[in-house]
């Protein structure tokens, strides 16, 4: 019983590899075919869609003719399919590895598909039919026919798309395909080819007419969107206007103008000496006619592009030593002028660029460590933008009207802080009211006015003021040597009252040490300074008489008690005695 078991297994295990042996490399569903050759014929030619799936790598195959009505989608599942003989075509003419006939649809996809090098292998495809070839490899660089086609279509609407290749013998006239005129053939609807593929494409592509050039208007054209061209072009005359590129790179021959094709708002440019390579439409706008970039200091080109497309825009500057640029960022490197030229395909301009130095200088008044360097940062940021008209505030029209002419003369441009000391009675009177307004709300004391200010100059002239900066800065300013005499049991805090441009009055804190007295600002016209005095103890003010008079109070209060106290107890030590 066991045996028998056995022999079973063993027998459906053999059936089972006859079965495998005997698979055909072609299915249409569930039923297989030796050939796509009897696979094709199999296809209804009533306009069903019929999908053919190819199983494993083919060799030798003879070839295929598509006969009108059929509508087959050809899926070579990623495998190798090689021509051979027997070859196909008009009779007395048999030099096809495919002819595809008028009024059928054909698409093919993922596979490799080799025309060997055989005597009657002229022509890879003939098409007349709506073909598409998608994801597909035809290799016939080992073919040596002088004038083979990859792809000849003389009707029908073509699609080279996705990773699809061709490849010829470039050793020879081959042409990797041809757009066809030939409605003295009986083709008068043309053919409408487009390429749109990652792919490599080798050898000629020809515009070709075929039979008469026939009636006008011409029907067949080629629009290349996307390729990456290896070669030289044949075109006849007559059918120039049928091309249109939209897109792609190709290697740089003298066989045509390339520029003369580019079509729409397409950008065009150059990579390299061997590679001219057009993109879609793109769009790049500079908004800068000039800018002004400080010395060792870096400027953002202000411009509008298509995303994506900053790597092919192509810069250069006159003269280096005045001024770099890489990416779209021109950095300052010599103070004088020169000009920024840019290209964006077939488009191009030019902006000036003006560099200047800025140097901060502070007066002895404000020094302070770390004060130069704050300043000097607000100062790059408020020169830049103010130069490069972007909004500001802070700095007036007439200010900058002569920075511009100043730094065109190439004069090192400086900012100072200025610092005057003000009597009380030059200032308007409202103004000295506001002040010490606010003053007595703390209980302060105002005891002197500023006149702070931040110069611009251009070498040793005054070009204006920065009367507003984007960030509060630190500043120490020299004051009487008052602040430092505090009275015994005295809280001392110091205060400053800012009056800008007719603001509200505004109270600053301020630090007080050896003289000197420190705050923090953004805006710069006239300040008044000042302290208020606590009783340390109280934490009210020593200097009024009513403080005196509590203490005389708490005085009298003490004596009165401490009398009270000891009469009391003198009378308790005398009992006790007793």
């Amino acid at each position: 019983m066991k045996s028998l078991k056995n022999i079973l297994i063993f027998s459906i295990l053999f059936m089972f590899c006859l079965l495998k042996v005997d698979a055909k490399p072609f299915k249409i569903g569930e039923n297989e075919y030796d050939t796509l050759v009897a696979a094709v014929a199999a296809v209804p030619t009533d306009g069903t869609k019929t999908t053919i799936e190819m199983t494993e790598d083919v060799d030798d195959a003879p070839g295929v003719i598509v006969a009108s009505g059929k509508n087959i989608v050809i899926d070579f599942g990623g495998h190798t399919y090689e021509t051979s003989e027997p070859m196909v075509g008009s009779l007395g003419t048999e030099t096809l590895s495919f002819q595809l006939l008028k009024n059928s649809t054909v698409y093919m996809k993922n596979g490799t598909l080799i025309a060997s090098n055989h005597e009657t292998s002229k022509m890879f495809i003939q098409n007349y039919a709506d073909l598409t070839l998608e994801d597909i490899t035809i290799d016939a660089t080992t073919n040596t026919y002088d004038y083979f086609y990859g792809v000849s279509s003389n009707n029908g609407k073509v699609n080279i798309i996705g990773n699809t290749s061709i490849k010829v013998n470039t050793n020879t006239h081959a042409r990797a395909f041809d757009m066809c005129w030939a409605p003295n053939k009986t083709y008068v609807d043309g053919t409408q080819m487009i390429i749109d593929t990652t792919g490599t494409i080798n050898g000629i592509i020809e515009l070709d007419v075929w039979g008469g050039r026939g009636a006008e208007p011409i029907l067949s054209t080629l629009t290349i969107k996307n390729i990456n061209f290896t070669g030289t072009w044949e075109i006849d005359e007559y059918l120039a206007g049928q091309l249109s590129i939209e897109g792609g790179k190709f290697a740089k021959t003298n066989t045509i103008n390339l520029d003369e094709f580019v079509t729409g708002n397409n950008i065009s440019y150059t990579t390299d000496d061997e590679t001219y390579e057009v993109l879609p439409s793109g769009r790049f706008i500079v908004k800068d006619e000039k800018i002004y970039v400080q010395k060792g200091s870096e400027y953002k080109l202000n411009f509008e592009i298509t995303e994506g497309y900053d790597k092919y825009i192509k810069y250069s500057t006159e003269d280096n030593k005045v001024a770099t640029i890489k990416n779209g960022v021109v950095t300052g490197v010599g103070v004088v002028s020169t000009v920024l030229n840019y290209s964006f395909g077939r488009t191009g301009g030019a902006v000036e660029v003006v560099v200047y130095e800025l140097n901060t200088e502070l007066s002895s008044d404000a020094e302070e460590d770390d004060t130069s360097s704050e300043l000097n940062e607000l100062a790059e940021q408020i020169i830049s933008n103010v130069l490069n008209d972007k909004d500001q505030d802070g700095v007036d029209s007439e200010t900058i009207s002569k920075l511009k002419q100043a730094i065109q003369e190439g004069k090192s441009i400086k900012t100072d802080i200025g610092i005057k000391e003000l009597k009380k009675e030059n200032l308007d009177t409202k103004v000295v009211e506001k002040i010490e307004a606010v003053a007595q709300k703390v209980s302060g004391e105002i005891k002197g006015f500023l006149d702070i200010d931040v110069l611009l100059k251009a070498d040793n002239t005054e070009l204006g003021k920065i009367t507003k900066l984007p960030n509060g800065i630190k500043l120490t300013v020299d004051v009487d040597k008052e602040f430092g005499e505090i009275p015994a049991n005295t809280n001392r805090t110091f205060f400053v009252v800012r009056m800008h441009e007719g603001e509200e009055p505004e109270l600053l804190e301020a630090t007080y040490k050896d003289g000197k007295l420190t705050f923090e600002t953004d805006r710069f016209s006239q300040y008044a300074y000042g302290y208020t005095d606590k009783d340390v103890d109280s934490g009210t003010n020593p200097k009024t008489g009513d403080g005196i008079m509590i203490y005389i109070v708490l005085l009298l209060i003490s004596i009165v008690g401490a009398t009270l106290f000891i009469k009391k107890n003198k009378n308790r030590i005398i009992n006790i005695k007793n």
